[in-house]
């Protein structure tokens, strides 16, 4: 990405410097080319943000997950028979795995973001 970026600004200086600056076709061409990588970039930065609270998510649904295990371990047998821990932990598993889910779909969709960038 920072090649074609910087191939651009070449461009620019070059069209700049050898007066061809009126030339409003290719300065067109080059406008978009910065606009595209402006908007993928930050299509890349919102990306990596999910991934980071996803990340965060699945953290305190692990965190909570062990506690409620740990909970469960403690707990005499007749409270087991009334608790409803089996079912928050059957719960938590659940979003835990959906939430591991959404971080596959959040890496593939970086990577096709990456692949975009690369291609402008």
């Amino acid at each position: 990405m920072y090649s074609k970026y910087k191939q651009a600004v070449e461009d620019l200086e070059w069209m700049y410097y050898s007066g061809s600056a009126d030339d409003s076709r290719r300065l067109a061409v080059l406008s978009r080319r910065f606009s595209q990588i402006t908007e993928e970039t930050n299509n890349l930065v919102e990306i990596m943000d999910i991934q980071d609270e996803l990340e965060i998510v699945d953290s305190v649904l692990t965190v909570q997950q062990s506690v409620l295990r740990k909970l469960m371990q403690q707990m005499p047998k007749w409270a087991k028979v009334q608790s409803r821990v089996p079912e928050a932990i059957h719960i938590l598993e659940e979003n835990k795995a959906s939430v591991q889910e959404m971080i596959i779909s959040a890496k593939r969709v970086q990577e096709d973001v990456r692949l975009t960038v690369l291609m402008v």
